[in-house]
């Protein structure tokens, strides 16, 4: 456990400031995945369950908010809102456009964090590069190429950061591609919604 943690400290220092930046974006992008995943497959399985009570009319109100309940479920609640609001059984297309747009526009949280940080990691990385070359060019200026122990640290932290930003960057943009498709699923089922709730 020393040896891993000693290798690992000795990798960060040898890709210098920014390897540290870098690892941190990763691991808040990490985080944001998880709680992504978990939301994401919370509706999913609840949206399946309230659709079919929707279409049997045994859906219920729920007063929660849309991180407790499916978006399936928030909508209904919306509808049944402005039908009571407006005393009246039946709801206009572009209300229920208007509901939709409103709930879905909230789906997708940190999403877009998610993929920022995914397309900034290997720019991070190439900054990295360039400022290690920089270092490198420094030291010829200074000492020619007498001084191979500069230059390694230079053209270390170049190759790191590199590395670095896309390994992290790779699995961050994967995992977010398969949040989009979840994502899109969840609009599906909220869109099915709709248009169950326009025929009735």
């Amino acid at each position: 456990m020393a040896d891993l943690w000693n290798n690992f400290n000795q990798t960060m220092d040898s890709g210098g400031f920014l390897m540290w930046v870098i690892f941190i974006c990763a691991w808040i992008a990490l985080l944001l995945i998880i709680e992504r995943f978990l939301q994401f497959n919370f509706w999913l399985k609840k949206s399946v369950v309230d659709l079919a009570k929707l279409k049997d009319n045994k859906l219920k109100i729920e007063d929660k908010k849309l991180g407790k309940i499916s978006p399936v479920a928030v909508i209904f609640n919306q509808v049944q809102k402005d039908c009571d609001e407006n005393n009246t059984d039946k709801i206009s297309a572009e209300v229920l456009n208007n509901i939709y747009n409103d709930t879905t526009e909230k789906l997708s949280g940190t999403m877009p964090t998610i993929a920022i940080l995914g397309s900034l990691l290997p720019m991070l990385g190439l900054l990295g590069t360039v400022m290690g070359m920089i270092e490198v060019f420094e030291v010829i200026a200074l000492h020619g190429t007498g001084n191979p122990t500069q230059m390694a640290e230079g053209i270390s932290k170049a190759l790191f950061t590199t590395a670095g930003g896309l390994f992290f960057a790779i699995p961050i943009i994967f995992f977010h591609h398969i949040l989009e498709k979840k994502y899109h699923q969840i609009n599906s089922y909220s869109s099915y919604a709709i248009t169950i709730l326009f025929k009735k």
